[in-house]
C-alpha cells in the first residue's frame, strides 16, 4: 500500500465483497465499524467453522504505517497425528494469506 487512499479502497472492496467461503469454510463476517462505543474500529473479522476446525481473519489498517494488517488463526483438533494437523493448518494459512494479498 502506498497511501491512505489505497488502504481505504482495499477496506471498501473487502466490505463490498465478503466471500461466501474461504478454504472450504463458510464465512461469517463482522464489520467492527458497525459497533458502537469503544469497541468500534476500522476492522473486518471473517470467521468460519466446520466440525471442530475453524478459521478467523482480522483485517485492519495499521495505525502507524501505510498498510493493512491481517491476523490469521487456524484451529484444527489433533485427533491422531499432530503432524497431519500442522500440515493441514499450514495449507489453510497459505490459502488465507493469498486471499488477503489479493483483496
Amino acid at each position: 500500500m502506498d497511501s491512505l487512499e489505497d488502504i481505504e479502497a482495499m477496506m471498501t472492496r473487502l466490505r463490498q465483497n465478503i466471500p461466501a467461503a474461504l478454504s472450504g469454510f463458510p464465512i461469517t463476517a463482522e464489520d467492527l465499524l458497525e459497533r458502537r462505543g469503544q469497541q468500534r474500529t476500522d476492522a473486518v473479522v471473517l470467521s468460519g467453522e466446520i466440525g471442530g476446525s475453524s478459521i478467523r481473519l482480522v483485517l485492519r489498517p495499521s495505525g502507524t504505517e501505510p498498510k493493512v494488517k491481517c491476523y490469521i488463526e487456524v484451529r484444527e483438533p489433533v485427533i491422531t497425528d499432530p503432524t497431519v494437523a500442522r500440515i493441514w493448518a499450514g495449507v489453510v494459512v497459505s490459502e488465507l494469506e493469498a486471499y488477503a494479498r489479493n483483496i
